[in-house]
């Protein structure tokens, strides 16, 4: 039998071993546009040092996506109810476009690797 683990502090989050896998979930609420955009409340790693890079940059990604939200409002538009003096076509095509940018930035793909 392995002897149990020390679950590590990390600001921020509140960290538990889950059967092997160490598990941190994140302190403060995310806002609706940083989860759409790929920060994660939770996070799961096999050791230590895998939960630091983890939540590191989640915590990075979160900030960057908080910065975004506020000091450029306009992005949220895509995510409104259409406006209902907007014609038809129109509509279409601002669904459209935001459909293709929600497509390109919400990909949960990583980037590949040179």
């Amino acid at each position: 039998m392995t002897p149990p683990r020390t679950v590590p502090t990390i600001p921020g989050w509140d960290v538990y071993d889950d059967e092997g896998t160490l598990v941190a979930v994140r302190q403060a609420p995310l806002t609706e546009y940083q989860r759409l955009y790929g920060a994660m409340g939770e996070v799961h790693a096999r050791d230590e040092g895998e939960l630091r890079v983890i939540c590191t940059a989640q915590y990075e990604l979160a900030q960057r996506l908080a910065q975004a939200e506020f000091s450029a409002p306009k992005i949220r538009r895509f995510h409104a109810a259409p406006d209902p003096a907007m014609g038809a076509e129109d509509a279409r095509v601002a669904a459209s476009a935001g459909a293709e940018v929600l497509g390109v930035l919400g990909s949960q793909d990583p980037p590949a690797r040179m």
